[in-house]
This record gives structure tokens, C-alpha cells and sequence, in this order.
């Protein structure tokens, strides 16, 4: 059962870190009753605070590590964005986290992970993927590469343009009508 702000027993001996509460209320059949969203937005946020403990515990309660919330983003694509390989491998390995669902803007957590330069977890999601989807997440993150290139090229920001040069964007990438980030800058001054 649930009160009126909908918690139920499991889910208040999970956040409060009671153990011991937990292993009774399991054998009895408890359940942490959540929405999806709900269930998303809790370990979403024990991924982003890095509360690896009650993220542990809600997995353990029967908490679905695929649970997507309003964009569709699971806890694996918090975990992947902010190179966080401990939450990563727990949610893979002990919540059986699907390293192929997308968001609501068709990116994996593979995709986040590679956006953000965390090779660790970029190499960790790969081994864990099909071949095919592993080879359309690197052709995703090429075109947003060159355009994220194109963009501070055309804008002047020197520095984003040297970090993504730092980590492999290719110098000559262009748009769709072949203009390079170097004809953009000097087109516009």
C-alpha cells in the first residue's frame, strides 16, 4: 500500500537506508509500487548525486533500471553522460540496464558517453552492444562532431573548437555543402 504522496513502505526503508527493514519486507512480498517516470526520476537522481548506496538498494527493492522518464532517459544515460563508470557497471551488471534504449532524441547512453569524452564507459558500453549498433552510434557522433565543429567555428568560440579537435574531430569537417568550421570562421570574421 501507498500513502497519500505515494510511497510505500519499501521504497521509505530504501531511501532511508534500513537494510534490515528491507530484507523483511522483501521475503513478504513488498513492493516499491512506483510509475515509471517516478522510478526513473529516483534513480536518476541517486546516479547523479553519485549515492551509489541508494542506488544499490532501489535495484535490490526490484527498482527497473530501464525505466525511462519523461524523455525517456533511463539512469544509464545519466551514469554514461557524466563518465560515471561505477553507476554504469552497477546498473548493466546488477540491474540489467539496456545499453541500446534511446531518448527521446534517438541517443544511447553510448552516445552520451562518447559526447562527453568518457572513453572508460564509451569502451565498457561497446563491448556490451551489437557490432551494427555500435557502428551507427559512431557514425551519430561523427555528424555531431562536425557540427558542433561548424557551430563554434561560425560563432568564434575558439576553445570549444580546440576540445573537440583535442579529441578527434577532424579539422575539415563539413556540412552538408561541404563547408568546412574554417569557412565559416572567416566568412564571418
Amino acid at each position: 500500500a501507498c500513502d497519500h504522496s505515494g510511497s510505500s513502505a519499501l521504497l521509505e526503508a530504501c531511501s532511508g537506508g534500513h537494510n534490515e527493514v528491507m530484507e523483511m519486507l522483501l521475503p513478504a512480498g513488498a513492493q516499491l509500487q512506483l510509475s515509471e517516470v517516478k522510478c526513473a526520476a529516483l534513480l536518476c537522481s541517486a546516479v547523479y548525486e553519485g549515492d551509489m548506496q541508494l542506488l544499490r538498494r532501489l535495484l535490490h527493492a526490484g527498482a527497473r533500471a530501464d525505466a525511462g522518464d519523461y524523455d525517456k532517459r533511463t539512469a544509464l544515460h545519466v551514469a554514461a553522460s557524466d563518465g560515471n563508470m561505477p553507476a554504469v557497471q552497477m546498473l548493466v551488471e546488477e540491474g540489467a540496464a539496456t545499453p541500446t534504449l534511446m531518448d527521446r532524441w534517438e541517443q544511447t547512453p553510448l552516445d552520451e558517453a562518447r559526447r562527453v569524452g568518457a572513453a572508460p564507459v564509451v569502451e565498457y558500453l561497446a563491448a556490451r552492444m551489437p557490432e551494427a549498433a555500435v557502428s551507427n552510434a559512431m557514425v551519430k557522433f561523427q555528424l555531431w562532431q562536425a557540427q558542433t565543429m561548424l557551430n563554434a567555428a561560425s560563432r568564434g568560440m575558439l576553445a570549444t573548437a580546440q576540445q573537440l579537435l583535442d579529441r578527434g574531430c577532424p579539422p575539415d569537417a563539413c556540412d552538408y555543402d561541404k563547408r568546412t568550421g574554417l569557412m565559416l570562421a572567416a566568412a564571418n570574421g
